[in-house]
C-alpha cells in the first residue's frame, strides 16, 4: 500500500486472508485489524482507496482471519475474526447502509478464534448458495462447525466436529475447501450416511477416473498438526484423516553430522509406510508440520506445508479407502 493509504486505512495491517468469487469476476480481502476490501476483475474503482477497491469496511473491530463470498455477486461476504466480545463470524452485505452492513453474527465459544471458512454450495450449481449451502468454520481449538446458510441469523451449527486430534488432543484448523459442484457434476445428497455404489472407482486399468458427484458435500480441511481430514458437511462425520501429511525430521547431533542413515531403506532407524497413493517412507522421527493450505481438484488434494512441501493426494487412491475397496 501507499503511505498515504496506509494512513488512511490503519486496520488493514497486511492480508490476513483472500478469496476469489467462484466464477473469478471478484476478490476480496481481510486485513489483520479486520477491514475488509472487495475488488472486481473488469471494473477499477474511481475511489482512490486501498488499491482502487470497490468496498471497504471494517466489519470486525479486534482481527481479520478468513473471508468467503455467500455467491458471485459480491454483494455478500462471510468473514472471520474477532471483535469487542470475542471470536466470530459475520455475514456482511454491502448493499446495506453503511452503518449497518452486518446481517448476522456467529459468534464463537469463549476464547475460540475462527481460523478458515468455506461454502459447500448445496445442489443450486456452482455459482451461489443454494438449499442444502453448508457454511464450515474451522477454528483456532480444532473444531469444525457447520451451518445451514438459510439460518445464518439462528447462529445454531448443524453439527460440530474435532477431526483433527491424532496426537492426544485437538489440533489449530489452518485451513478448509471445498470441490466446486461445476469440478464434480454438483451435489448428490451424500447427506448422512454412506456413499453407495458410486464409491468404487475405475482404476488402473478398468478406465478414466470420474470424480463422484457426491464429492460437493464435503469439505478437506488442515491442521497446525500436520493432519488433513475429509468431513461430510451435512454431518460432520470423519472419512478419512491423514495423519502427518506434511512432516519434518527430528535428528540428533550425530546424526547431523553423519549424514542421517536413518531415514533411509538402507539404515537401521525404523521406518513407517505412510500409505499415499506414491508410496514414501515415512521415518520414525517425523515431527508435524503445520498444514498452511489445503484446495481441492478434480483428480485430487493438493496440500502444501510449513515443511516447505507441496503434496499431492489422489483422489482414487482416497476413494478407495473410503468404500474400503482396494481394486477396480
Amino acid at each position: 500500500l501507499a503511505l498515504h493509504e496506509a494512513v488512511t486505512t490503519p486496520h488493514w495491517g497486511w492480508p490476513a486472508a483472500l478469496r476469489f468469487s467462484r466464477s473469478g469476476g471478484r476478490f476480496g480481502a481481510v486485513g489483520e485489524g479486520g477491514l475488509v476490501g472487495l475488488w472486481r476483475q473488469d471494473f477499477i474503482s474511481a475511489v482512490d482507496g486501498l488499491g482502487h477497491a470497490e468496498w471497504l469496511g471494517h466489519c470486525l473491530s479486534r482481527a481479520g482471519t478468513a473471508l468467503s463470498f455467500l455467491g458471485d455477486t459480491g454483494s455478500q461476504v462471510l468473514v472471520g475474526g474477532v471483535n469487542d466480545r470475542g471470536g466470530a463470524v459475520v455475514l456482511v452485505d454491502t448493499l446495506a447502509p453503511p452503518s449497518s452492513p452486518c446481517a448476522a453474527l456467529l459468534p464463537s465459544p469463549k476464547g475460540v478464534t475462527p481460523s478458515a471458512l468455506t461454502l459447500v454450495p448445496g445442489g443450486a450449481g456452482a455459482s451461489g448458495a443454494g438449499p442444502g449451502a453448508v457454511l464450515v468454520v474451522g477454528d483456532n481449538a480444532g473444531e469444525l462447525r457447520g451451518f445451514d446458510v438459510r439460518l445464518l441469523s439462528a447462529a445454531r451449527p448443524l453439527w460440530a466436529a474435532t477431526p483433527h486430534t491424532g496426537g492426544g488432543g485437538a489440533a489449530a484448523v489452518t485451513c478448509v475447501t471445498c470441490w466446486d459442484p461445476g469440478m464434480v457434476g454438483g451435489s448428490s445428497g451424500m447427506s448422512a450416511g454412506g456413499g453407495g455404489d458410486e464409491m468404487r472407482y475405475s482404476g488402473g486399468g478398468c478406465g478414466a477416473f470420474r470424480p463422484p458427484s457426491w464429492l460437493g458435500d464435503l469439505v478437506v480441511s488442515g491442521s497446525k498438526d500436520g493432519s488433513i481430514a475429509v468431513v461430510n458437511a451435512h454431518a460432520g462425520s470423519t472419512l478419512q484423516l491423514l495423519q502427518l501429511a506434511h512432516y519434518t525430521e527430528r535428528r540428533g547431533l550425530l546424526e547431523r553430522v553423519v549424514g542421517g542413515s536413518g531415514g533411509s531403506r538402507g539404515g537401521g532407524g525404523s521406518l513407517v509406510e505412510d500409505g499415499g497413493p506414491l508410496l514414501r517412507v515415512r521415518p520414525a522421527s517425523a515431527v508435524a508440520a503445520a498444514v498452511t493450505d489445503v484446495a481441492a481438484t478434480g483428480e485430487g488434494v493438493v496440500s502444501v506445508g510449513a515443511d516447505g512441501v507441496a503434496r499431492f493426494h489422489l483422489l482414487a487412491h482416497l476413494l478407495n479407502d473410503w468404500a474400503g475397496d482396494d481394486g477396480c
